[in-house]
């Protein structure tokens, strides 16, 4: 992996991320234009500089450089392959909400002072490997029960807050409500206590590397027959 493409909507940061990577040994080049909601032509210029890595920052917008977020973008690239670092200043801000919407498919977050070059080659080379041969323990997805207490009083918000009965049963994560399916959120409503089930990385250690996919609802226990269990 030689070619790295940066994309920052900030000058000076992405000037300084270029040089921390032709430190890391990388051929850096720099994304400079304004993309608006035309993530596709955004793509489409990344991989015209034939890009074998990228290094994005997360908030895009404030810079006007474009409307989606860079977890979103590094989603997208990944579905073609191509490995990448998520760098955001505001990494805790955004763990639980647009991070998490998107974290199954971006191996590599950090938080914007910590990068150094060893870092870089460190990081690029984890989310390679995940593309090239197989995830990593802490990144691999298992089948788990979520438990959401008090479900109808997220159910108008952004986020929702489970805990992850096979990860950590003292623990809440917070995640994007947009994760779990229209249909789920209706059966939802009338359980006090619910349930679903969904694959997490429950190899995690930090909850911020955590993700979750796939969700299902779960029955209410009121509506488990015990003829069922025998």
């Amino acid at each position: 992996m030689k070619k790295i493409v940066i994309v920052d909507d900030d000058l000076d940061s992405r000037e300084s991320l270029a040089i921390i990577a032709e430190d890391a040994g990388f051929e850096p080049e720099i994304i400079t234009g304004r993309y608006g909601n035309n993530k596709e032509k955004l793509i489409d210029d990344i991989l015209c500089f034939g890009a074998e890595g990228v290094i994005s920052d997360h908030r895009l917008q404030n810079g006007q450089m474009a409307s989606c977020f860079g977890v979103d973008l590094l989603a997208s690239l990944y579905d073609l392959n191509i490995p990448s670092v998520l760098i955001t200043q505001f990494y805790d801000e955004d763990a639980d909400s647009s991070i998490r919407q998107f974290r199954d498919k971006v191996p590599s977050v950090i938080g914007r002072g910590s990068q150094t070059p060893k870092l870089f080659q460190d990081l690029l080379k984890f989310s390679e490997k995940e593309l090239v041969t197989a995830r990593d323990v802490t990144r691999k997805p298992h089948r788990a029960l979520i438990r959401l207490e008090d479900f109808r009083t997220y159910m108008n918000e952004d986020v929702v807050e489970g805990i992850v009965t096979n990860w950590k049963s003292d623990a809440g994560i917070r995640f994007p409500i947009t994760l779990i399916p229209d249909d789920v959120k209706e059966k939802l409503k009338s359980q006090k206590i619910a349930h679903i089930s969904a694959f997490v990385n429950i190899g995690a250690t930090d909850p911020r590397d955590i993700f979750i996919t796939d969700i299902h609802s779960m029955p209410s226990f009121e509506e488990i027959n015990i003829d069922d269990l025998c």
